[in-house]
């Protein structure tokens, strides 16, 4: 099923596709349902967002640009969280072990942003001056 709604108001969008005849479909669904307030399953199913904020952990450790790993980890947890309270179901889903990973990785994440956004803006810098020369 690519898309279910869950009220008169609300749609999850099945987003985990990988066809470009899927891709396409997708993209109609979310034009065409633009006027509900939307969900995606890749956001909001506990057990796609855990994979993929474990995946986004392990790449971040090797990174360089750092950015590109914490950005989507910050934004799976707050995308989850708007599911959870908009279903009223994060009582429930906080006490199971994968919640309490990605919490535990997104507040790190944003206890460590100072430090980090400066480490970008440093980079930027020194990038900027090796394409002067």
């Amino acid at each position: 099923m690519l898309g279910e709604f869950i009220d008169k108001n609300t749609i999850v969008i099945n987003d985990k596709g990988y066809s470009s005849t899927t891709s396409k479909h997708i993209s109609s669904l979310r034009a065409g349902t633009k006027q509900y307030r939307q969900f995606y399953k890749t956001c909001i199913d506990i057990m796609l967002v855990y994979s993929s904020v474990h995946s986004l952990v392990n790449k971040l450790s090797k990174a360089n640009k750092k950015e590109l790993y914490t950005m989507p980890i910050l934004s799976h947890y707050k995308e989850l969280n708007k599911y959870l309270d908009y279903t009223k179901t994060k009582t429930q889903i906080s006490k199971t072990k994968e919640y309490k990973y990605i919490k535990k990785i997104a507040l790190s994440i944003e206890k460590d942003t100072p430090a980090l956004l400066e480490a970008i803006k440093l980079r930027q810098i020194k990038e900027a001056k090796k394409e002067a020369y």
